[in-house]
């Protein structure tokens, strides 16, 4: 194998939109995950599926349902058990940069690689030192559904799950979907850095602890860490960057008091 790139189209359903009308940021990393398996061959089950081991995805332009998709993929490198892929998505009507992402993944069978080293698609990543956010808490237990042929949670489960502590930690604090309306103001998902320790799997309770650990004027950043509440162990690292909008999609800064609240922790 070279690292001649791999490409798909796909077409997003319906059921791939959430309430805002677009594709879910989660919803990507299962087509990231799809499109890896089907450009190695991993196709008759003779050996584990590769799993995740870092993930750094960039989030450029919403798509929406009906839109045709260009999901095009490239080895960065190849070291040991472990395979860097880059990843590119474009809306195929008009050309738009939707996501641009590196995934390194742990692998049972490495591919025979010829290619030489390319850059990584994506900047490190580049946050300021700690300010001090107290942290907010969710707790979940896994379902069945959420498993899949690892016996672990599915890939894009995690991230479904910082989204849902994200905007509990938003209604809690006060920012209700009604009141971020009034306010003429969303965040959405801008980009995740993710560092994955063990898994998950059916039946555990998880504890994600979250801080607003940095914030400029039009984006914000979370770091969430998530542990399996038995035996506190660590199951992944997320940095995560939100992009501060209003609802016609002009960037904006947050409302006054939003950040410094978020920041106070629980109280």
């Amino acid at each position: 194998m070279t690292n001649t790139p791999f490409s798909q189209r796909l077409r997003v359903r319906a059921y791939e939109c959430d309430s805002l009308g677009h594709v879910n940021n989660a919803v990507y990393l299962q087509y990231l995950q799809q499109l890896t398996l089907d450009a190695h061959g991993w196709l008759d089950g003779s050996v584990s599926p590769p799993m995740p081991r870092t993930c750094a995805v960039e989030y450029q332009t919403p798509a929406r349902y009906g839109d045709e998709l260009d999901l095009t993929t490239w080895i960065v490198r190849v070291e040991g058990q472990h395979c860097t892929r880059g990843y590119e998505i474009t809306r195929a009507q008009d050309g738009a940069n939707v996501l641009r992402a590196q995934i390194e993944w742990r692998m049972e069978r490495v591919p025979a690689w010829t290619g030489k080293e390319r850059a990584l698609p994506l900047k490190p990543l580049n946050v300021r030192g700690d300010n001090g956010a107290l942290p907010w808490r969710w707790r979940h237990v896994v379902r069945r559904y959420e498993v899949d042929v690892t016996q672990g949670v599915q890939f894009a489960a995690y991230f479904h799950w910082l989204e849902e502590a994200t905007f509990r930690t938003a209604h809690v604090s006060g920012w209700t979907m009604e009141r971020l309306r009034a306010e003429n103001f969303i965040t959405l998902q801008f980009r995740h850095d993710a560092e994955f320790f063990a898994p998950a799997h059916n039946g555990e309770e998880i504890e994600i602890v979250s801080r607003l650990f940095e914030v400029r004027r039009v984006r914000g950043t979370w770091i969430h860490e998530m542990r399996r509440t038995r035996d506190n162990a660590l199951l992944l690292r997320d940095y995560s960057t939100g992009a501060f909008l209003d609802w016609q999609g002009n960037i904006r800064p947050a409302p006054p008091g939003m950040m410094e609240r978020l920041m106070q922790g629980e109280m």
